[in-house]
């Protein structure tokens, strides 16, 4: 195959990819973000502040299906173009992607037929696996591979913890209906610029633990 049908091969691939790892990281920012705001008081000042945990309203839990849609979105895509030709990805990644797509897909079960897949349902894999880090690390591996022949891709779509339109007031929502009746409900330009702050903050650490030795939980 020649360069040029090369990089519109992988483009084509990272521009589907690039869709649910968007969404994927804004919606893990975003559940980080509001577990800090809750769980990073102390427990007086959270139990004066809060008359509900702040994953008790349908806002957070919206955000929570974007994060599981967005990850079998990602692993059903990347297994159909794998399937037509094999993709430049870290399969170790991947594999615990498609782990985490099991759970997802099906929430009743605390079984599962693949001994793989239960060993990471029982060490609580699908709450503890970093898989903000995945995503991240998946598509900047095809990014890589795009940019070293000659696609400007990642310049186009980098491969970023984005705040997306819509991000702060659905983060505002969920914590304005989670306080106390008597409390003030948080101003939402301090918060906005909290939320930039944080995300920037995710990124950060995203990038810094992405090539770490070992991932996967034990």
């Amino acid at each position: 195959m020649d360069a040029l049908n090369e990089i519109q091969r992988l483009e084509f691939a990272d521009s589907i990819l690039w869709t649910s790892s968007r969404n994927a990281l804004t919606a893990l920012a975003t559940q980080h973000f509001l577990n800090r705001q809750f769980y990073g008081l102390p427990e007086d000042e959270r139990r004066k502040l809060f008359k509900t945990n702040v994953a008790n309203n349908y806002l957070y839990q919206a955000n929570e299906a974007v994060i599981g849609r967005s990850i079998v979105d990602a692993v059903e895509n990347l297994r159909a173009e794998n399937k037509r030709q094999a993709l430049p990805l870290g399969a170790e990644d991947l594999e615990e992607l498609r782990k985490h797509r099991v759970v997802i897909s099906h929430p009743a079960n605390i079984k599962f037929s693949n001994p793989d897949v239960q060993k990471f349902y029982d060490n609580d894999g699908h709450y503890k696996d970093p898989t903000a880090v995945r995503i991240w690390r998946i598509r900047q591996s095809l990014l890589n591979e795009l940019t070293k022949i000659g696609s400007q891709q990642e310049s186009k779509f980098p491969n970023q913890v984005t705040v997306q339109l819509g991000t702060c007031e659905l983060i505002y929502g969920a914590i304005a209906v989670s306080i106390n009746d008597c409390e003030p409900k948080p101003n939402f330009v301090e918060l906005q610029k909290s939320v930039f702050d944080y995300f920037k903050k995710f990124e950060d650490v995203i990038k810094k633990s992405a090539y770490t030795p070992t991932l996967s939980p034990k």
